[in-house]
């Protein structure tokens, strides 16, 4: 494949859409002489492979906003310099307090972290130094990386489409495309990533729900639905590959998110028929600790530090240490609670001890040191070449931290947050500046750059970076106050709702 073109994603050969059986393909090629003139490759590949990859089609969303989100115009609220409290997001269903002393008391266990204790720094540092941002220019940014969604809309051509047949021993057999076909159009996130991904897709929910996207939400929650109906789970994406891995449990996140919005209880019963099924699916999982993460695959975090056991003289070691934000995620599944204020590391599962490390990824069900945690956007403190550590940052944990610390509500805590706000939104408005698009993860140590490692260039779009840069202004021009958040949520939401069962009705 380099031969004929060059520079080839290995990704690329696995989506292609064949035109004749696997074994027919294999025989063509083995056929062809060792050194085989590129004319001939070019023949060989022409008559395998279809061109392009058409078995998706572009598709551009209906309900992407024609005019600014009022949010983005309306005034702060009154008091919005005082000091928010905490535990204010009362209409949340994942908000469930009595839950909170059982979680915290993990802070007190023998091998929790001494936070008085000197905690291991990286080498690289974040540049605190931007400009002040005016109102005008995010409300421009935001109008801009809106109209992406234009640019990832995507469908499955079932024309081409076939569902995966099972073979006698269970496996799935590759048809003509490995795309696993689903009824909605979709939000891809971009670049290399051409089909929908499970837990991007979260944060890319919310960012479509604070555009005023319902509909669209809405449709991929359904995708969801259908794919646990027909297969008993969710997999990491939408491709036949994906058929035997999963990612960490986030289907009830994005039910609770839409609900956050809309108030819609009658289509939230729809679109949660499937829990009980994905429940007993998880629940099955009664299985060691080490096949249980060989089975969840993290979107590419599986690399990350957290889940293994470091030593900076030797490289990674063993995978065996839990990061928190993956043990936050599974509590979101079985218990409705969003975990505050609690001192909870990585879990050694080992030792039975805390990994200690405070940053973005240990803020995720979160860690609040707030005089620390000022600089916390890198994933972690180590620089380990691993795109999962430092400094790059990821926009999922970096709204997964905000999200706690507002929570939080302390003053420490939402000067933190602003810290944090300014600096991501001054970071992907210059990244917008130069590529015309948001970067799946930017580099802390300078502002506007893409992040670096991993087995793969940084890609750009980016669905879940779009979701949470929106996320974050809304946050800001709610003033950071958790109370005053929900209030202009639901408000928005359920405006952006009403429109669009209007537009259905006249649809």
């Amino acid at each position: 494949m380099r031969r004929i073109f060059g520079k080839f994603d290995y990704k690329d050969l696995a989506d292609l859409v064949v035109r004749a059986p696997i074994p027919v393909i294999l025989d063509r090629f083995e056929n062809l002489p060792h050194n085989a003139f590129t004319r001939y490759l070019e023949e060989a590949f022409q008559d395998c492979f279809y061109p392009g990859f058409p078995d998706l089609i572009e598709w551009n969303p209906p309900d992407i906003p024609r005019t600014t989100p009022v949010w983005l115009t309306d005034d702060g609220p009154q008091g919005s310099h005082a000091v928010p409290q905490a535990g204010t997001h009362g209409e949340d269903i994942h908000q469930q307090p009595e839950l909170f002393a059982a979680v915290t008391s993990l802070a007190g266990a023998p091998g929790s972290t001494d936070l008085s204790q000197p905690i291991l720094r990286s080498r690289t540092t974040t540049n605190c130094s931007i400009p002040e941002l005016t109102r005008h220019e995010e409300n421009k940014f935001a109008q801009d990386i809106i109209l992406l969604w234009k640019n990832l809309g995507r469908k499955t051509l079932s024309s081409i489409v076939i569902e995966p047949r099972t073979a006698k021993d269970g496996a799935y057999q590759e048809a003509g495309s490995s795309l696993v076909d689903v009824p909605w159009g979709f939000i891809i996130p971009g670049g290399r990533f051409r089909e929908m991904y499970y837990w991007d897709s979260y944060w890319t929910i919310r960012g479509l729900l604070y555009s005023g996207m319902i509909s669209t939400a809405r449709g991929i929650i359904l995708n969801f639905t259908d794919l646990i109906r027909r297969f008993g789970f969710i997999p990491n994406g939408t491709r036949s590959y994906y058929l035997t891995r999963s990612q960490p449990p986030v289907f009830s996140m994005m039910l609770s998110a839409y609900h956050a919005f809309t108030g819609d209880l009658e289509s939230l019963h729809v679109l949660a028929c499937g829990v009980g099924t994905y429940g007993s699916f998880l629940g099955a999982l009664h299985v060691g600790a080490e096949v249980l993460f060989a089975f969840i695959a993290l979107s590419g975090s599986d690399d990350e530090m957290g889940l293994f056991d470091f030593d900076i003289s030797k490289g990674r070691q063993s995978r065996r240490v839990t990061s928190a934000g993956v043990a936050a995620l599974l509590m979101q599944l079985h218990s409705p609670v969003k975990l505050q204020a609690c001192r909870l590391f990585g879990h050694d599962r080992s030792s039975h001890g805390s990994e200690g490390t405070c940053t973005c990824l240990n803020l995720t069900p979160a860690e609040h040191d707030e005089e620390k945690a000022a600089h916390r956007e890198q994933t972690t403190q180590f620089d380990t070449g691993q795109q999962w550590d430092g400094a790059n940052c990821w926009p999922p944990l970096l709204q997964m931290a905000v999200e706690a610390m507002i929570e939080l509500g302390s003053q420490a805590a939402v000067e933190a947050v602003k810290s944090m706000t300014d600096r991501y939104i001054f970071t992907c408005m210059q990244a917008y500046k130069r590529l015309g698009a948001l970067p799946e993860k930017s580099c802390t140590a300078t502002s506007g750059s893409c992040g670096a490692g991993g087995g793969y260039k940084c890609q750009t779009g980016f669905g879940w970076s779009i979701g949470v840069a929106l996320e974050l202004l809304f946050v800001k021009r709610a003033s950071f106050c958790a109370k005053e958040v929900q209030r202009r949520r639901r408000k928005f939401g359920s405006a952006s709702y009403m429109e669009a069962m209007k537009a259905a009705q006249n649809g």
